[in-house]
């Protein structure tokens, strides 16, 4: 089965492990474990036809249903990888941490659907804290003409420090017309208290 792999015949290998898998359980998941950490870290691999077999056997860990949807990815098949991580995520299948819930953003992007890439990029950035994640949400809300959602998500990443936030956040304030409040955003906040002309240092 080893040879099957290295020479890229994972149709083949396929059938030997749906021959093998009642017999040798174990065996077969060793295997796809092996396949599917080589699929992640080498771009030649291909070997969807195991991972999907293995996917329909509900043979695949929580991380190797991760890996199976980077090889969507990577293939062009971003629909598939997105069906793949919300049913995982929601089902609490996969562990809802905020890598994956980047990723299930990213799927979504690339369909593209980014009305349904902001709600994971939304938890993605609560269970981080990561302020260029709140900056990601705010210019997506802005995309999607969500001017409020927009702007509560770039205060988030202003106040974090996220390098761009100061000027997202101007557009939206600007978009809503409220041009004081937008012109106060690229006033950087003063630091002390000024002194008066002629006051001693």
């Amino acid at each position: 089965m080893g040879l099957l792999a290295q020479m890229g015949r994972y149709e083949e290998l396929r059938d030997q492990l749906e021959d093998v898998a009642e017999k040798s359980p174990e065996m077969v998941r060793g295997v796809i474990e092996w396949i599917s950490y080589r699929s992640e870290y080498n771009d030649a691999e291909n070997p969807l036809a195991v991972m999907e077999w293995a996917d329909s056997q509900g043979l695949l860990e929580p991380e190797q249903r991760v890996r199976l949807a980077k090889l969507y990815l990577r293939l062009g098949m971003p629909d598939k990888a997105a069906v793949l991580m919300e049913r995982g995520l929601y089902d609490r299948v996969i562990d809802p941490e905020s890598e994956n819930w980047q990723l299930l953003a990213e799927c979504w992007l690339g369909v593209p659907d980014p009305a349904r890439a902001a709600e994971p990029l939304q938890n993605a950035a609560e269970l981080s804290g990561d302020a260029d994640l709140f900056q990601r949400l705010g210019r997506l809300h802005l995309d999607l003409r969500r001017l409020k959602a927009a702007e509560a998500a770039l205060r988030r990443a202003l106040g974090g420090g996220a390098r761009e936030a100061r000027v997202w956040l101007f557009a939206a304030l600007f978009m809503q017309a409220r041009l004081d409040e937008a012109r106060q955003v690229l006033i950087p906040p003063a630091h002390g208290t000024p002194r008066k002309p002629g006051t001693a240092r």
